[in-house]
């Protein structure tokens, strides 16, 4: 369960990813949320595995 969350965050991350290089409108505050929940998604589920 848990590795599919993060890889659901992985998916998110990448999307918001292609709307930054595609020239949508993207604010920096966006993307710093968008790192900060990719990096406790990644922490939560490798600490919950052990």
């Amino acid at each position: 369960m848990k590795k599919s969350l993060i890889g659901i965050a992985i998916l998110l991350f990448a999307i918001l990813l292609q709307q930054c290089s595609s020239g949508m409108e993207m604010d920096i505050l966006s993307f710093m949320i968008g790192i900060v929940g990719l990096i406790i998604t990644i922490i939560c589920g490798v600490k919950s595995d052990q």
